[in-house]
């Protein structure tokens, strides 16, 4: 401490510390002693627990901004799939709407599917059906031949099914260009 004394001695007074008494000669009691070195222990644990609890807030930190990322692209991806079951489940109510009527018109005619049935049994694969009505027992039918005698077929095959009374002809055309003829025909159903 004497090298501080010098030290003190040789600095203009207004930069001399303001301590009278110099600081090696101040005499500490082992009690006073063992306290400082306590209360340093005790607050070099007190900043290690508060930088361990830094470091742990700043990783958990970390995971939880990495779990939210991931939770973010987990939500994006399932609402993209969510999107894509929303379009099915629309086309699933929209076919469920169709079966439902279809059901509906097969109840309150249970003839229908017969009387189409026939249509596909017995119409012979040189007549072309273009279109076709059905109220009640009449069958409206729009047919299309390459020759006079393919509908002379049909008309022969439809009567022997024992399924229709009689057709009637309402319209028959010639058709120049594409050398063919359409027919108009009602079948009435037994």
């Amino acid at each position: 401490m004497e090298l501080n004394n010098k030290y003190q001695e040789n600095l203009a007074p207004e930069r001399k510390s303001p301590n009278l008494i110099d600081e090696g000669s101040k005499v500490y009691s082992p009690q006073k002693l063992q306290a400082l070195k306590t209360a340093t222990v005790v607050n070099q644990l007190i900043l290690l627990v508060t930088e361990l609890l830094l470091i742990l807030l700043i990783a958990f930190n970390l995971k939880l901004s990495n779990d939210v990322s991931n939770l973010d692209f987990k939500l994006l991806s399932l609402k993209k799939d969510l999107t894509e079951v929303v379009d099915v489940e629309e086309r699933a109510v929209a076919l469920q709407d169709s079966v439902t009527i279809f059901n509906q018109i097969k109840a309150a005619n249970p003839k229908i599917s017969e009387k189409l049935k026939l249509i596909y049994d017995y119409t012979p694969g040189e007549v072309v059906v273009d279109s076709l009505s059905l109220e009640g027992n009449t069958l409206g039918l729009g047919l299309s031949a390459g020759r006079g005698t393919d509908f002379a077929k049909f008309v022969v095959s439809y009567l022997n099914t024992k399924k229709v009374a009689q057709i009637n002809l309402n319209g028959a055309h010639f058709k120049p260009t594409t050398n063919s003829y359409d027919f108009d025909v009602e079948v009435l159903i037994l």
